[in-house]
């Protein structure tokens, strides 16, 4: 979300560190929600693929098979221990090559279940909708009417680093490059601030400034935004990501709406590997 830059806009109540504590537990939660969702949806994938394969006239001919060999058969004849090793081994290379199969054939070549479904799926989405990066860098020669700048804030406190190298990735990506990064950060840790340090040593429009105290997640943002110049200013979390085109998005609408005060954009939701 940005909002245009005015005291009756960017001021915000003050709050504790617990609030901080309760919104990022928040987004633990919904995150664990999210995969037990997956999980159940994989679950149900095999229970259903279990009863088709029990379904079908194979594994039914394979069900009169063991029970009249382990019938007929005493476990320790040799016509019996013969019959155990040579169905083992056909099974072993049936699942083989099922497995080799299924990879060959599986959308982007991995196996099919729900999950690499709705992935292939959502990366076509993504294809269809999203610039590529012949697009990005046709957006970077682009020139707005307006081009107001945006003041990217963000509250920091003790982030995991990777993940707030991401965020400043992130925002050094972005194509519209008429923007600020102001940084209140609370964190006291010589990492983080060792990495804040870098990135505003590389690029100017990086604004960090350290505090001697937490003053929770309002209270840090509100630091942040006193530090702003731009006519607008974008709220971003510590462990958030930006697209590349964000900011050229929302200056593109700015141009289309220039009354606008407030404008809104959704989120999504990456894995451990960035998907």
């Amino acid at each position: 979300m940005i909002a245009r830059q005015s005291g009756a806009w960017t001021q915000m109540p003050e709050n504790t560190e617990l609030e901080q504590e309760l919104h990022h537990a928040r987004r633990r939660i919904a995150e664990l929600e999210r995969l037990a969702q997956r999980d159940r949806s994989l679950l149900n994938k095999t229970h259903a693929e279990l009863h088709a394969i029990q379904s079908t006239y194979v594994w039914k001919l394979a069900k009169i098979y063991y029970q009249l060999r382990d019938q007929v058969l005493p476990p320790q004849s040799r016509v019996y221990r013969l019959l155990k090793s040579a169905t083992k081994s056909a099974l072993k290379h049936a699942r083989s090559a099922w497995r080799r199969l299924r990879t060959r054939h599986a959308p982007g070549g991995r196996l099919g279940c729900n999950v690499c479904i709705d992935d292939s799926q959502y990366r076509r989405w993504i294809c269809r909708h999203e610039p590529d990066d012949s697009a990005l860098k046709e957006q970077r020669k682009q020139q707005f009417d307006w081009q107001p700048r945006i003041s990217i804030v963000m509250p920091v406190y003790r982030p995991p680093l990777p993940y707030l190298q991401e965020a400043l990735e992130s925002i050094r990506l972005q194509t519209y490059s008429n923007w600020e990064a102001c940084m209140a950060d609370a964190s006291l840790s010589t990492e983080v601030r060792a990495l804040l340090a870098q990135y505003a040593a590389r690029d100017s429009r990086f604004r960090i400034l350290e505090l001697s105290a937490n003053l929770g997640i309002a209270g840090n943002t509100n630091e942040a935004i006193r530090m702003a110049s731009g006519e607008f200013v974008a709220f971003l979390d510590h462990d958030d990501t930006l697209a590349p085109f964000a900011l050229f998005e929302i200056v593109r609408t700015l141009n289309a709406f220039p009354e606008s005060d407030l404008i809104y954009s959704d989120e999504d939701k990456l894995d451990a590997r960035g998907r």
